[in-house]
């Protein structure tokens, strides 16, 4: 297995080029914290203008006239596929290029791209504008993985990646406290459109208003110095496509269960954000503003605490000299287990938000465990490869997969009922945990025999 040792003088000499627009962040810890902070804030813009179409779900349906499928393939389908288009070759280019210039040209475009979401008026063209949010969301995912895999120390990995995976959990709270905050004051001072923009539906103002709000990203990006590639690493050499797949295969007992583990925890979480504000609404009538106000702050304050007890736990052991990460998982996957299965046929709305709040304290764990294991085992330049090859996996199934199959179980196994969402999402997610809780043993068991 490829460690962070090692020579590589051919791959020294291509890195003097770039030597002097390079921060070596070895050593600088605030430079460290900086660059996760910024690149957390980036992130968390991009979960809100993802997120912000599952609490106007219903909205949008009745104004557009689409059904549970549309709705299900703009949540999910019209992301993946560009992220599948795109992810590949971003990968290959965030191994080469200057990452912080992929990352923070691809927050301006995204951002535009969700104003245009609220300009949209059909069914195609909202389509369309999601395509592009997921195409630019997916340039930069390798691009801010490999970042941190090169600024951050190995016994700062565990809470480096933790604070970073808060980013989607804090900004899916402030799309949910947000949006549903919008579109309450908008109907209450009854608000029919925008200034330069013309009459628009609640949802739409909402769409414009958070895409402008992420037009600073790409700054904050472009502020901050690129994180000097580690370029010592013998097995990778020149990060060519077919020396990265050997390193893949020549460890494919950690890299292939991991990446299972991280797709099917992708799954799970995606099908609770597309679905559980309306589940929440057709259950027990609840309005959006309600919604979006319990589940955002749930979301801005449990998440991040569960990662930074998850973070903390992860380096600690490090620092004793037995690291475990993958044992951190799979005690994390036993709790989502448990809470997400049972969450969606909760009798009450109050035994709902309390095995929510269970879910939330948990489900950001998977984001740390992988990557600190992904991190641990993977030479700098072949980060973006094996960061897109998840992505590639995780993107069709967690974005195609995960939103679509409720409503097609509820209409194929549960034939509509007034529960027949709730009974759909308890399944679905019962079996995302139950192969999510095998992957994360065989990673332990790997690492296990590794050492």
């Amino acid at each position: 297995m490829a460690v962070e040792t090692g020579g590589a003088p051919a791959a020294v000499a291509r890195g003097r080029v770039a030597a002097s627009k390079e921060l070596d962040y070895a050593g600088n810890a605030a430079g460290q914290w900086r660059l996760v902070a910024i690149l957390t804030v980036v992130v968390m813009l991009s979960a809100v203008d993802r997120q912000a179409l599952a609490l106007l779900v219903d909205p949008i349906k009745a104004d557009l006239k689409l059904s549970d499928g549309q709705m299900g393939v703009l949540i999910g389908a019209a992301m993946a596929v560009t992220g599948l288009v795109v992810g590949p070759p971003a990968g290959f280019l965030a191994d080469r290029l200057c990452r912080r210039c992929m990352v923070g040209a691809s927050a301006l475009l995204w951002s535009v791209l969700t104003a245009a979401c609220g300009l949209s008026s059909s069914f195609v063209q909202l389509l369309l504008a999601r395509g592009g949010v997921g195409l630019f969301e997916g340039v930069a995912a390798p691009a801010t993985a490999s970042m941190l895999r090169d600024a951050l120390s190995p016994e700062r990995r565990g809470r480096g990646f933790a604070v970073f995976a808060m980013a989607p959990m804090i900004g899916t709270g402030l799309a949910m406290l947000a949006g549903g905050a919008m579109v309450a004051a908008i109907g209450a001072l009854n608000i029919h459109g925008l200034p330069w923009v013309g009459a628009l539906k609640p949802w739409q103002m909402v769409f414009v208003l958070f895409g402008v709000i992420g037009l600073p990203a790409g700054a904050l990006v472009l502020a901050i110095a690129e994180p000097r590639r580690t370029e010592h690493e013998a097995a990778i050499g020149g990060a060519s496509l077919k020396e990265a797949w050997v390193h893949l295969n020549a460890n494919g007992r950690v890299y292939w269960p991991l990446m299972a583990f991280g797709t099917l925890h992708g799954m799970l979480s995606l099908t609770f954000a597309a679905w559980a504000p309306a589940l929440l609404g057709r259950t027990w009538g609840l309005d959006p503003a309600r919604i979006g106000l319990t589940f955002g702050v749930m979301m801005l304050v449990l998440a991040p605490l569960g990662l930074v007890i998850a973070g903390e736990a992860i380096d600690r052991m490090a620092r004793r000299g037995r690291p475990d990460p993958a044992g951190v998982g799979v005690a994390a996957t036993l709790i989502i287990w448990a809470a997400a299965t049972a969450m969606p046929i909760a009798p009450s709305p109050g035994l709902f938000w309390t095995l929510l709040g269970v879910l939330l304290l948990a489900s950001g764990t998977a984001v740390p465990v992988a990557s600190t294991i992904l991190a641990g085992i993977t030479p700098s330049r072949a980060m973006g490869k094996m960061v897109a090859l998840q992505g590639l996996i995780s993107g069709f199934l967690s974005a195609t997969v995960a939103p679509s199959l409720p409503p097609a179980l509820a209409a194929g196994l549960f034939h509509g009922s007034r529960r027949s969402l709730g009974d759909a999402l308890s399944l679905a997610v019962f079996v995302y945990g139950a192969l999510a809780l095998g992957a994360a043993l065989m990673i332990r068991s790997a690492l296990r025999r590794t050492r």
